[in-house]
């Protein structure tokens, strides 16, 4: 049996921005701006146990100019569209594990939202959306001043980047 700890009921807050163009322009526009972690670079580092600088120093070089980075893409499209009608959609999970850190550091049960769940998907009439949560709805839930701090600076790169998208 399986003991429940605590419970934390609280309101998440979902951004969905259109965008111009195409899905497959929205995810090139995307994908340059967050660009694909080398998730073996990342291993090494683990296996070698780098220091903070040599960290800090690889992750800057995979980033993007918002300090973002792809760690993992989902095409769920292609499949699903086996089972019925066309989709296009994608979701990824964005972050920086130097900036993760800082709410790591102050409690680990951050991890549960970082990194950043990231969606785009092209809607049955053709609109192509970009959707997340805000990231200070998920981490205001740990009521700690750091990590809203560092949720504060993840919802204005998050804004930053929907922007982008929207612009086309």
């Amino acid at each position: 049996m399986t003991t429940i700890g605590s419970r934390n009921a609280f309101t998440v807050e979902r951004i969905d921005v259109t965008t111009k163009g195409s899905f497959e322009q929205a995810t090139a526009a995307f994908e340059k701006d967050v660009p694909t972690a080398d998730m073996t670079v990342l291993a090494r580092l683990v296996e070698a146990k780098s220091s903070p600088g040599e960290i800090q120093a690889a992750v800057a070089q995979m980033q993007g100019d918002l300090e973002f980075m792809v760690l993992a893409k989902v095409s769920q499209g292609s499949l699903t569209s086996l089972l019925g009608t066309p989709k296009k959609l994608s979701v990824y999970l964005i972050g920086n594990p130097v900036i993760a850190n800082r709410m790591f550091e102050r409690n680990r049960g951050a991890g549960l939202y970082a990194p950043l769940h990231v969606s785009l998907y092209e809607d049955p009439s053709g609109t192509v959306h970009f959707a997340y949560d805000r990231p200070s709805s998920l981490l205001g839930s740990f009521e700690d001043a750091e990590i809203d701090t560092v949720a504060a600076l993840l919802d204005e790169k998050m804004a930053t980047l929907s922007s982008r998208l929207a612009r086309g």
